[in-house]
């Protein structure tokens, strides 16, 4: 605490000394009135540039004070006070142009991310990433936050340095005694500001050390490169990502049906836990899902596993009943051959398994990792002769040409069908739906999404209810694969809640039997790595395979096994009020 107080008043100290020397400096250093403005733009700009980088850190930091702003601030521009003259002593502005490039798509890019998924974006998950990342913005459906403009905040400083860059080229020598001032300033600054709470010898070893608990401390102090650094530092191999993997219990079973049912899963985009309870003007959103949480089998919170592959991590989760890669789309391992898929065990009792999608195959590289995970045929846009509208085909689309498929298949079967229309920033709905009940909603965001859930809840109670007319002994699993990011205190609240730097997102699952069950869990979290476990049950074939799931349709079997989530074992009763609590319900 002296230490911190004394700091406070270095800093203060500093940077009214600071611009006291600078001043002069101004005043004395350069003759002409053209000098000085050229100098005065390359203090103004260092000084909003070392701003926006604090801006910046500041935002990707849980719980940021003004002590963590102000120690940013002052760190950060003493060391551009000494970087950019030495960048100005080349000749050509090429290197000033090309790094502030890459600097502002920097901070765009990992702060876009950060506030999408509230997790910080890696290089190695930037490259494994680009293609499904770049698609995404093609199709304007890339994270979008105006907080990103922050950084463009130095822009017009920049634009004059760029122009003037010859002057500030010859001014050069001139700068020097900023980078004295600077040199010592850093120095003392770090000093007495890390010394307090970081005594360790070896700096790598201790702050990878604590990446695993949260990456918000590195990035607090040391910012988002040596967060990446470490990270690199870190990096495994693809037999290392396949070792690392974490299996359950084994669980058999002997036993075999005589007849086994049909099962249809619907993997459903954005389907938020929230938006099942939610009404606009007295009416319910999604009606049909909402009926659903009264005759059939209903958890009100799933959690949902949102890692390093994005939405592909849901399937991952799903089929193998496993936890993904934080940094890393796990779906893309190559050598991975999905030991303990579910489905692997469904085709090789006699399962025809086909798997639905309104998105191009080689996204995520499912044309590739499906096989491995045991499905037989993977229809996708092309495979069913649909077109874009918007971005993927619309799931009415889908779910027609699925049915039909189904229809044709060898039985049993299961159908895999992964939505598309729901789609963050849900505006591919707009091309061929509106529900104009939600057209006063003021906020755009909030606007379109009760829009497309509309629109989803409508496109499915037409397939569910062909498919419960067509199929007597079929099974019907319907849940999200993660959070909405629509987050409104007035009208909607998205169902996420962050625990000691760790992002928990929740979402609905539906099930509907061929015996009409009945059931409403008011006590537990239910998680992606159930969902394995509960199929083989109901299908009713002979299997053996591991898992950490509980088998929904068994509430109150006494097997509440424990949901892990990124080294940590949760019970599903306090993740349920966790959850309920946020929500304020």
């Amino acid at each position: 605490m002296y230490l911190r107080i004394c700091g406070e008043k270095v800093g203060k100290k500093m940077i009214k000394k600071t611009y006291i020397v600078v001043k002069q400096w101004l005043a004395d250093a350069f003759e002409t009135r053209t000098d000085r403005i050229t100098a005065a733009a390359v203090v103004l700009f260092v000084i909003l540039n070392a701003l926006k980088i604090t801006i910046f850190n500041q935002i990707l930091v849980p719980n940021a004070d003004k002590w963590m702003f102000r120690y940013k601030f002052l760190n950060t521009m003493l060391i551009l006070i000494i970087f950019y003259p030495l960048l100005f002593k080349l000749r050509s502005r090429v290197l000033l142009v090309v790094f502030y490039i890459l600097q502002v798509l920097y901070i765009i890019i990992s702060m876009s991310y950060y506030l999408y998924f509230e997790n910080y974006l890696h290089l190695e998950q930037f490259i494994s990433n680009f293609y499904e990342g770049s698609l995404a913005v093609k199709n304007s459906s890339a994270p979008q936050n105006p907080m990103v403009l922050t950084a463009f905040i130095d822009l017009p400083f920049f634009v004059w340095l760029a122009a003037v860059y010859p002057r500030a080229n010859r001014l050069r020598h001139k700068f020097r005694v900023l980078i004295y001032i600077a040199v010592v300033f850093s120095v003392g600054t770090v000093a007495v500001t890390q010394y307090e709470q970081y005594k360790e010898r070896n700096f790598l070893t201790h702050i990878a050390g604590n990446m695993f608990l949260g990456e918000s401390r590195i990035v607090q102090r040391y910012g988002t490169l040596i967060n990446n650094a470490v990270s690199i530092y870190n990096k495994k191999s693809t037999e290392e990502y396949v070792n690392s993997f974490i299996y359950g219990k084994d669980v058999t079973n002997e036993k075999e049906a005589a007849k086994k049912p049909d099962i249809f899963i619907i993997q459903t985009e954005a389907l938020d836990a929230s938006i099942v309870q939610q009404k606009h003007n007295g009416e319910y959103v999604m009606p049909y899902l909402n009926s659903l949480t009264n005759s059939a089998v209903y958890y009100p919170y799933m959690m949902s596993y949102h890692l390093g592959g994005g939405t592909s991590d849901c399937e991952f989760s799903v089929i193998n009943g496993i936890e993904p890669l934080l940094n890393y789309p796990a779906i893309k391992l190559t050598t991975y051959d999905a030991p303990n898929s579910f489905i692997s065990r469904l085709a090789a009792a006699a399962y025809e398994v086909n798997a639905f999608h309104g998105n191009i195959a080689r996204y995520y590289n499912r044309d590739m990792s499906f096989f491995k995970y045991g499905i037989h045929e993977y229809y996708d846009i092309a495979k069913m002769s649909l077109k874009d509208v918007g971005w993927g085909a619309p799931d009415s689309q889908v779910f027609d040409f699925a049915l039909e498929r189904s229809r044709e298949a060898k039985e049993p079967f299961l159908s895999y069908i992964i939505t598309m229309s729901s789609h963050i920033p849900y505006t591919n709905v707009s091309h061929y739906y509106n529900n104009n009940a939600y057209d006063g909603i003021p906020e755009e965001m909030v606007r379109n999404y009760y829009n497309s859930m509309s629109y989803v809840d409508k496109a499915m109670e037409d397939f569910i209810k062909s498919v419960r007319e067509e199929y007597d002994n079929a099974y019907i699993f319907i849940f999200g694969d993660h959070r909405s990011k629509v987050d409104s205190s007035n009208i909607f609240k998205q169902a996420s809640v962050k625990i000691d730097d760790k992002l928990y997102e929740f979402v609905p699952l539906f099930i509907i039997t061929p015996d009409g069950m009945k059931y409403r869990e008011e006590k537990m979290a239910a998680s992606f790595l159930d969902v394995g476990i509960t199929i083989l049950n109901a299908s009713g074939i002979k299997y053996s395979i591991k898992s950490f799931g509980t088998d929904l349709l068994k509430p109150g079997g006494g097997n509440e096994s424990k949901i892990p989530y990124r080294g940590l074992q949760w019970d599903r009763r306090e993740l349920f009020g966790r959850i309920s609590e946020a929500l304020g319900r």
